[in-house]
């Protein structure tokens, strides 16, 4: 169902492009053409440095955890529980339930725009954003991949919804959240992130930006 949707939405993307980005900003990442030799891409590269069976975790998953690469096992995180799939957990302020070392996948359907920056308590801030990033991190085995598909500036569409709490751009995976040589640390370390994630890739689905991250098999 989730591919579906997707292929929905390419059908609208250029229209997006030409109504939705400001002329002043200059988009890089491409559009996705195809999405499903898109996604098959990516899970062949998974393939030669993860070998099946694959256990997957979906974050903020709701009622149904997404198994877009036809994991062998699924499980999903989200405020509420439906079913013995899902652990309820509140990942703004809570680590990501599960074992370090654990998924050879970990997917974000228009999530991570709910969790926020930055959390002031007392005397003490937070950043739970890149909390959240270095907790998928820590739950990724090496060599797996974290695939996030969020609404993402320059569109207007990030600002309609109230809920919306982090609002991210190309250049946050880019820059902050990953680097192209694994032994350097992305943007980010200097605010407390730990993660070296690499970028393999990053495309546009409409408004949604797609980003895959994967975490080094020598780390």
């Amino acid at each position: 169902m989730a591919l579906n949707r997707l292929i929905y939405r390419a059908k609208l993307e250029l229209s997006f492009l030409a109504l939705r980005a400001p002329s002043s900003w200059q988009i890089e990442a491409p559009l996705i053409r195809n999405h499903k030799n898109f996604f098959s891409n990516i899970s062949n590269d998974l393939l030669l440095r993860c070998p099946r069976p694959w256990t997957a975790l979906d974050l903020g998953c709701g009622e149904v955890p997404h198994n877009l690469f036809s994991a062998d096992h699924i499980m999903g995180v989200d405020l509420e529980s439906s079913s013995d799939q899902i652990v309820k957990a509140n990942l703004a302020l809570e680590s990501i339930p599960f074992p370090s070392s654990y998924f050879e996948v970990v997917t974000a359907f228009d999530f991570l725009e709910h969790v926020p920056r930055f959390v002031a308590t007392g005397l003490s801030t937070a950043n739970p954003f890149l909390l959240l990033i270095d907790q998928v991190w820590r739950v990724l085995k090496p060599g797996g991949i974290f695939l996030s598909i969020t609404p993402c500036y320059p569109f207007s569409l990030v600002f309609d919804d109230p809920t919306h709490q982090n609002i991210l751009t190309e250049r946050t995976f880019s820059k902050y959240l990953s680097h192209p040589d694994p032994n350097k640390l992305p943007g980010a370390a200097r605010y407390g992130l730990q993660s070296r994630f690499l970028l393999a890739y990053q495309a546009w689905s409409d408004y949604h930006l797609v980003n895959v991250m994967v975490k080094p098999i020598h780390c």
